[in-house]
């Protein structure tokens, strides 16, 4: 009998990480996209973003198999309602894929809700 066990990730690192207005969001997310191409963009708890996970280094995938997510990059906008697909002015679109039921994603939508509320948010 095969065993299965489910060991979710205990903790992303972010390495850098950026504000930017909703429309700024798209234009980046939009910018190497051709014609007829679909990008993407996630959506939770009326936060907007995009995130790049490190490349697969020996040491990154050490951290994967300690549950340890390194993001080389996260880009967000805050964005009051879920909206899909969004048309960008070169005729591509942009896909927001809706993440609330994404543990991982959720809760990191709340963290980034909660910096925007401290002191010193580190955007």
């Amino acid at each position: 009998m095969v065993k299965f066990t489910y060991k979710p990730f205990e903790e992303i690192i972010i390495h850098e990480i950026d504000k930017v207005e909703k429309q700024k969001l798209i234009e980046r997310t939009a910018i190497n996209l051709k014609p007829g191409e679909t990008g993407t963009l996630y959506w939770a708890n009326k936060i907007l973003f995009s995130y790049r996970s490190m490349p697969e280094t020996a040491e990154v995938i050490a951290d994967q198999l300690k549950s340890i997510i390194h993001w080389q990059y996260v880009q967000f906008s805050f964005c009051e309602n879920y909206e899909s697909p969004i048309e960008v002015k070169t005729g591509t679109f942009i896909n927001v894929i809706h993440v609330s039921n994404s543990k991982i994603l959720n809760e990191f939508t709340k963290w980034i809700t909660e910096q925007s509320n401290s002191p010193n948010p580190p955007f």
